[in-house]
């Protein structure tokens, strides 16, 4: 279900499933943002903050394998600009080429989960979740080969960031991870 206020500038996003039978489920959203309002540029000089201060580290197969304090490359905890370290080897050597990683909140009292800034625009999106964690996917495959058609622009490597608030992805299979 989707709602939109239009008074006070706000979305919701609210995510249900029913079964007849015991399954897992990870409901998510794949909304893509940049704040820059032109379509021309990319999330490179956006800024970014998360209330998260544990990731999860990813295999080649981008599957999360364990839970981790965040690192200098990972630390969102204070506002930084997502193109800040995003050319780190441990990023670039690595198939996720970028950011497409879990972050997990600790403070279960602040539904506030990340704020996401274009400091040009003056734009700020702020997402806030009942649930435990967000995947934050720089946009790091797109190229010249893969026509997405964006007010007359092609969707570049870096032109756009989702914040898929979900479960600890394959948190079902990792120790000390919240399953509920």
């Amino acid at each position: 279900t989707y709602r939109v206020y239009n008074d006070i500038n706000k979305f919701d996003i609210l995510l249900e499933a029913i079964s007849n039978k015991k399954t897992l489920i990870n409901l998510t959203n794949h909304a893509y943002f940049n704040l820059s309002g032109d379509g021309k540029n990319n999330i490179l000089s956006h800024k970014l903050k998360l209330n998260c201060p544990l990731y999860t580290n990813l295999n080649n197969e981008l599957i999360a394998t364990s839970i981790d304090n965040v690192n200098k490359i990972m630390d969102f905890t204070n506002e930084k600009e997502i193109g800040l370290h995003i050319n780190d080897e441990s990023l670039q050597n690595h198939t996720a080429f970028g950011y497409d990683h879990c972050f997990i909140k600790t403070d279960t009292s602040n539904d506030v989960i990340a704020i996401l800034k274009d400091e040009v625009s003056k734009r700020r999106l702020t997402v806030s979740t009942s649930l435990p964690s967000v995947v934050c996917y720089s946009t790091n495959y797109p190229d010249d080969t893969m026509d997405f058609n964006v007010k007359n622009n092609k969707l570049n490597k870096y032109h756009a960031i989702t914040l898929e608030c979900q479960y600890v992805p394959n948190g079902i299979n990792m120790e000390n991870v919240n399953k509920a």
